[in-house]
């Protein structure tokens, strides 16, 4: 990833949280008042690492898209919805801004009709803003049958605009489905974020 001068990287790979599948299926809720190396990033913490304690979430779907598909091992953030990562600001927090680029790897949670078709169009949304004058918009698109069910990676950028929270969604456009040709937001997960923040 290219960096400025001003820049310093911001690494959220989830994996310094402690979740073991060792006795069960594990996980570590991630609240916004308690940030995640300066950014409040709400969401499931799980490990994708399939053991014989946890080899199947009660979400055969959700299994799918969690097991061996960490980039960075072993953790993940799921997102039931869409992902808010926001500075907060607290005594903590060393830094009053993002800038620049942030890429993560997105895993979109599929339904069996959606994994079974190779006929699924991924679009990742994403939105860098300050809550007033940058408002950065980017769309990513992704067909199952020609890029597989991820990770897909993102690298996003503001252009060198000062952004105080990166947003992200995913919607699916499937034709094998009940109403061919609607779309429907996913449930996802997020691994290896990497931000920029100004010194």
């Amino acid at each position: 990833m290219a960096l400025v001068a001003s820049g310093k990287q911001i690494i959220l790979n989830f994996d310094d949280i402690a979740v073991s599948n060792d006795h069960g299926c594990a996980n570590s809720t991630l609240v916004d008042t308690s940030p995640y190396h300066g950014i409040a990033i709400p969401g499931l913490v799980l490990n994708a690492t399939k053991t014989p304690a946890c080899s199947s979430t009660l979400d055969e779907e959700m299994s799918v898209a969690l097991f061996g598909r960490a980039t960075s091992p072993t953790n993940v953030l799921f997102a039931q919805g869409t992902l808010d990562a926001q500075i907060i600001f607290d005594i903590s927090v060393k830094f009053e801004a993002l800038i620049n680029e942030a890429t993560f790897d997105i895993s979109p949670v599929f339904t069996n009709p959606e994994l079974n078709s190779s006929n699924a169009t991924v679009i990742v949304s994403t939105l860098q803003s300050d809550f007033g004058n940058v408002n950065v918009e980017n769309k990513f698109q992704f067909h199952t049958g020609t890029e597989g069910l991820g990770p897909y990676h993102i690298n996003v950028s503001s252009n060198g605009a000062e952004y105080q929270f990166l947003e992200v969604s995913v919607t699916i456009l499937s034709e094998n489905t009940f109403l061919p040709g609607q779309s429907r937001a996913s449930a996802f997960f997020i691994d290896s974020l990497i931000l920029e923040n100004i010194d």
